[in-house]
């Protein structure tokens, strides 16, 4: 190793020309720079935010997370036909066992209404299959009080915004809730429970006591259990909150001169006597009721309002022509008489009434 360290020495000492090896090694000019990760870079990038951009407009945070909830949808029970009992005439006391006294009593109860089609509950013992004439008078078919009886879907407004997870509440009028527990009442009845059923009906009459349907089932009840103080409690309430139910006045006004009432039963008539119009058994009430008490006049221009309704009326004929002998107006009195035996409407014991008060005038 020495001996060419010395050459080399030697030859550097000389200037001797560089090995051809050296010669060849020159300095390598500076890279050129890639431009790949630059691109790569910007296209990354951009995806990015074509990514972003894309979930910001489906992406809805205000959105209440969806709930499967599933609902069971109960089926509706048409809501049976409740029948209503007939109130049966009470027992007179002998003092008013003649014709004349029994006039108001015969006239408490309005022609009979023929009765819509009455489904046969073989299970209901407690309740007759009858309609009562004045107590159907009070209400008419649901569908004509604009009530029909399964459930009609009310407007409810839009719910407000609820906490994720949570769904709206539906809100419920009490109307609705009304025709709820009705159903339910109803049912009760053809189940035979009667209890049940009248605490059905009371408290879909708390709900809304408008419902006539409803009070009308119940007063029903009431009278077929002998429970009149209650039921006259029923009618009344029934009268405040919809004075224009006339039936109600006479079915309240029948059952105070069955218990004795006489001067109640006219103020009660009297009462609703604007909300009755020309109604003519409503004018032929209370001109019987009048006729009791004395008041002739009063009672002769009841019975003419009547009249001018159904002049072909017997019973009314009758009773107009008493009240006008009464009032010493014999000529009309007869005439009067005259059309009640031409109408055929009265009974052989009515019929010998009226006979005998032509022969007196």
């Amino acid at each position: 190793m020495s001996v060419i360290n010395q050459v080399l020495n030697q030859l550097d000492q000389r200037g001797a020309p560089p090995v051809p090896e050296q010669a060849m090694v020159r300095a390598v000019p500076p890279r050129r720079r890639s431009l790949t990760a630059p691109l790569l870079a910007l296209a990354l990038a951009l995806a990015t935010g074509a990514a972003v951009r894309q979930w910001s407009q489906t992406y809805n945070p205000d959105a209440p997370a969806q709930s499967v909830v599933s609902h069971r949808a109960a089926a509706v029970a048409p809501v049976p036909s409740v029948p209503v009992p007939a109130l049966a005439p009470a027992a007179l006391p002998p003092e008013l066992s003649s014709p004349v006294s029994r006039l108001s009593v015969e006239l408490a109860v309005p022609p009979p209404v023929v009765p819509s089609e009455v489904k046969d509950a073989k299970d209901m013992k407690g309740t007759k299959d009858r309609i009562m004439p004045s107590l159907a008078a009070a209400t008419q078919p649901a569908k004509e009080q604009g009530r029909a009886m399964p459930l009609a879907p009310a407007s409810v407004p839009a719910p407000a915004q609820t906490e994720v997870g949570e769904l709206p509440m539906k809100r419920i009028s009490p109307a609705q809730l009304a025709d709820m527990e009705f159903r339910k009442a109803a049912a009760l009845m053809q189940q035979g429970r009667v209890a049940d059923a009248i605490s059905g009906y009371e408290t879909a009459l708390q709900l809304d006591a408008g419902y006539q349907a409803a009070r009308q089932a119940l007063v029903a009840l009431l009278l077929e259990g002998k429970r009149n103080a209650d039921a006259e409690r029923v009618l009344h309430d029934g009268l405040m909150a919809r004075p224009e139910q006339t039936g109600f006045a006479m079915l309240l006004a029948r059952l105070q001169v069955e218990r004795g009432a006489l001067d109640q039963a006219v103020a009660t008539l009297e009462k609703s006597l604007p909300q009755a119009g020309s109604q003519g058994d409503y004018h032929a009430f209370l001109g019987a009721l009048l006729q009791r008490q004395g008041h002739h006049d009063e009672a002769i221009g009841h019975y003419r309002i009547a009249l001018q309704q159904v002049p072909g009326n017997g019973i009314w004929q009758m009773g107009y022509g008493i009240s006008l002998q009464a009032a010493q107006r014999g000529a009309e009195a007869k005439e009067a008489f005259g059309r009640a035996l031409e109408s055929g409407m009265l009974t052989p014991e009515l019929q010998a009434f009226v006979q005998q008060k032509l022969k007196e005038l």
